[in-house]
């Protein structure tokens, strides 16, 4: 019985140093980074500039399916992420867990895992690591440099669900340059290996609407429908060509 209350001295010892060692910064910082992806997803553009250190040190860097875009200075950033997010965005919820944190008087860094798993569709949830540094303005801190790493998308092909996201995201890149010839034909291979997957279809029938193919768009966003009743984007989009 004595060895009991010794054991659970020490492990209540150890549970309130485990809680004191998290400072309330350092949780401040965790809940920022969520809402960072949170409100990003949720399409909120004004509410994501708000936890922006927004000047000319601002920069962001992505790297992940064999490529990597970087930018320094928010008008580019604000740009970017301006055309990414008015764009519909698949609804997610999002996971952050394996914190590194450092943190000074008025500057902050982060590191963390990152998995998302999407709602109603046929991709598996993404896998990311990502750094942050936090800078503090007034009294706030604010998210002054961003760094995603796609480890997901480093993984070998043997895994059919990650090479249809390679796909998809490459396809996308294209579509955002403007380069819809190019996104056309790779969002054509995706549906070819994987026509049992509705995204491929979705996104080849948002391909073919930004071409001005109104036919193979409502045909390609049936087909995603046929596979994915629940697919509330195709849904739309296909009610909003139909009235064209």
């Amino acid at each position: 019985m004595k060895t009991l209350w010794i054991f659970t001295f020490y492990l209540c010892i150890a549970s309130s140093y485990n809680a004191l060692a998290q400072s309330p910064e350092e949780e401040v910082l965790k809940k920022l980074a969520l809402r960072e992806t949170e409100i990003y997803r949720e399409g909120n553009l004004e509410g994501w500039r708000a936890l922006m250190s927004q000047n000319a040190k601002t920069n962001r860097l992505y790297s992940g399916n064999g490529f990597y875009t970087g930018q320094v200075g928010w008008k580019p950033i604000d740009s970017l992420f301006t055309l990414y997010m008015t764009r519909p965005l698949t609804k997610a919820t999002t996971y952050n867990s394996d914190y590194i944190i450092e943190v000074s008087d008025r500057l902050a860094w982060m590191a963390y895992n990152q998995r998302t798993d999407f709602e109603n569709d046929s991709l598996i949830s993404t896998g990311t690591r990502e750094f942050r540094t936090f800078v503090k303005e007034g009294d706030q801190w604010k998210i002054s440099s961003l760094m995603t790493i796609d480890t997901l998308s480093y993984a070998p092909t043997t895994n059919p669900e990650i090479v249809e996201n390679l796909f998809n995201t490459t396809g996308y890149t294209f579509l955002e340059e403007n380069k819809i010839n190019e996104a056309l034909e790779i969002f054509k291979l995706n549906a070819t290996l994987y026509p049992n997957a509705w995204n491929t279809y979705d996104s080849l029938g948002e391909a073919y609407a930004a071409a001005g193919n109104k036919k193979l768009a409502i045909e390609n966003y049936q087909k995603s429908l046929e596979l994915n009743p629940e697919n509330d984007n195709g849904r739309e989009w296909l009610d909003k060509l139909n009235e064209e």
